[in-house]
């Protein structure tokens, strides 16, 4: 587990949204820990998974979630340092995993999923002045990537009709033409 992923804003949208990604705290609870291992472990499964826990405020790590599979917020340990489905190819292939294990890094990181922060900020879940300046402090994005823009601009030209509704709900909200 290379690191921890801290959900920075939670949003009545979904809950992909603003977040940090760090080096790993893991899970302060090491039987919880252990029985989740064990837990991957019993089912045979290999491959890359996430694991979800909310931690209470209490001090304890509640279980949420697990999925077999590169989860959503995968690309944000990329951008830290550690390209895990990379390492899982080499793994899978014979190749020298463990030197890429080796060579990886975790850089703090925050991913900022670009269409539906940008809702929240037109829907008022924050203000323009804080999605500006996490924009600003995001290294990487949910669909857009300098290397391949095209599923960025596809995303857009399929959420055009929610977009302009929206501005315009803010725009005459903020006039107060509308409620």
């Amino acid at each position: 587990i290379p690191g921890h992923t801290h959900i920075e804003m939670i949003t009545p949208f979904n809950n992909i949204t603003f977040l940090r990604y760090h080096e790993s705290k893991v899970i302060e609870d090491s039987t919880t820990l252990s029985k989740t291992e064990a837990f991957i472990r019993h089912t045979g499964y290999s491959g890359l998974f996430s694991v979800e826990f909310m931690h209470g405020l209490d001090g304890k790590d509640y279980f949420l979630e697990m999925n077999f599979r590169n989860d959503g917020n995968s690309f944000v340990v990329t951008s830290a340092g550690t390209n895990l489905p990379y390492i899982y190819y080499l793994y899978c292939i014979g190749g020298d995993y463990k030197n890429e294990i080796a060579q990886s890094k975790v850089e703090e990181s925050y991913l900022m999923p670009e269409d539906s922060y940008f809702m929240s900020m037109l829907e008022g879940e924050l203000t323009y002045k804080e999605w500006r300046e996490n924009l600003k402090k995001s290294t990487c994005y949910l669909t857009y990537y300098e290397g391949n823009t095209k599923p960025f601009w596809d995303l857009i030209w399929l959420q055009k009709r929610a977009l302009l509704s929206s501005v315009v709900r803010y725009v005459l909200q903020k006039l107060h033409i509308m409620k």
